[in-house]
């Protein structure tokens, strides 16, 4: 579970009466939608696994796009490609 989703989670169940009923019952609903993500994973074949990598690497690369050209409006098409193939060759550090 995330920081965030257990920070949420405990501010919920020690607010008050709803909030622990919530709580408990985002616990409860985060663990089964975990196990059902593993259950399809672990059912998928290795093109369906390529596939949504590569889906995946679409979605990243668009929005990098995006926050490229939010930070750099004046640059053309050609120059936020350029930085974003620069951005996807470094070392992820």
């Amino acid at each position: 579970m995330s920081a965030t989703l257990a920070r949420l989670t405990e501010a919920l169940s020690t607010s008050d009466v709803t909030g622990r009923l919530i709580g408990a019952s985002l616990s409860c609903s985060m663990a089964s939608v975990h196990d059902l993500e593993l259950a399809r994973l672990r059912a998928m074949t290795a093109s369906e696994k390529v596939a949504v990598m590569h889906s995946l690497w679409r979605q990243a690369w668009s929005l990098k796009v995006a926050g490229v050209q939010g930070h750099h409006p004046d640059w053309s098409a050609e120059q936020v490609a350029a930085e974003v193939r620069e951005i996807f060759r470094r070392d992820p550090q």
